[in-house]
């Protein structure tokens, strides 16, 4: 029908869809209630919201839930995307090994999830569009890279001698085929 027909991704409502959707919520909720519109709220987002969801991503990972580490994930990415103000002002910085540690957990949540197939992630429902929405989530993805790490530039002047800049490395190009680790089409749990 014509909902297939506008820029859509269909995702499991348990584990991923959901989640994403109330992660996202509560971000966004949290920056809209914090004083001068986000401003002072990036330590509390990345500290209290972000890094909770990347070790949490890590923890399910580790029990191959992996449909709940991507609903955490995208969450993240979709609240992020279009929405980085905050961003900018955090004091996390300053304690530069946590804050890059944050978007180097994010980066290896996301490529060890990019890594599994779509069944097990949930990528082609059967009441989805034909070849399912991993080539969409990687193209959203893509520009959330693109935009947080063109933000973490901001930041290079404080990135210590021992650990350089810190960026987004999510393995996208390399994640679209769907067929999870070295080409292996996978078994679903």
């Amino acid at each position: 029908g014509a909902m297939l027909e506008t820029d859509h991704i269909l995702l499991p409502t348990e584990g991923v869809g959901k989640a994403a959707v109330e992660l996202m919520s509560t971000l966004s909720q949290a920056v809209a209630e914090s004083p001068d519109d986000g401003i002072l709220c990036g330590d509390s987002i990345l500290l209290e919201h972000i890094m909770p969801v990347a070790n949490s991503a890590h923890d399910s990972i580790a029990k191959s839930k992996f449909r709940d580490a991507f609903g955490g994930l995208l969450g993240v990415a979709l609240f992020m995307t279009g929405n980085d103000t905050w961003l900018a002002d955090n004091e996390v910085y300053l304690d530069w090994p946590k804050f890059s540690g944050i978007w180097d957990s994010l980066s290896q949540g996301w490529n060890t999830v990019l890594a599994q197939s779509d069944e097990t992630l949930g990528l082609s429902p059967a009441a989805g569009i034909p070849g399912g929405y991993r080539t969409r989530l990687v193209q959203l993805l893509s520009d959330w890279v693109d935009a947080t790490n063109s933000s973490l530039e901001d930041f290079d002047d404080h990135a210590h001698m021992t650990h350089g800049p810190t960026r987004l490395k999510l393995k996208c190009a390399g994640a679209i085929d769907g067929t999870g680790p070295k080409g292996k089409k996978q078994r679903t749990e």
